[in-house]
């Protein structure tokens, strides 16, 4: 019904944590159709991309649960199934 503590379930094989099934993961990218694709997207800087999976299982059903999941919000929406994962660099500090 809510969130896990960070790390609950372990590490996967490349040693990283929740990467599905507690929240989305609000992106940089503007949310666009892939290459080749013809479903019709009107691009707007405000929308991102959400990647992973969620807790919250809704309309888009077993696909919101996975890795691979794919969606977009607007810049202004406020979800408690979204938030964000900081990275670094490997080679930083090298």
């Amino acid at each position: 019904m809510f969130t896990s503590p960070v790390g609950a379930f372990g590490e996967n094989e490349a040693g990283l944590t929740d990467m599905g099934g507690n929240v989305w993961q609000w992106c940089a990218d503007d949310y666009k159709a892939y290459p080749g694709s013809t479903e019709p997207i009107n691009e707007d800087s405000n929308v991102k991309v959400i990647r992973s999976g969620s807790f919250f299982f809704d309309e888009y059903g077993e696909n919101s649960l996975t890795v691979s999941f794919r969606s977009m919000n607007s810049n202004e929406t406020s979800l408690y199934n979204t938030g964000f994962r900081c990275a670094k660099d490997g080679n930083e500090g090298s």
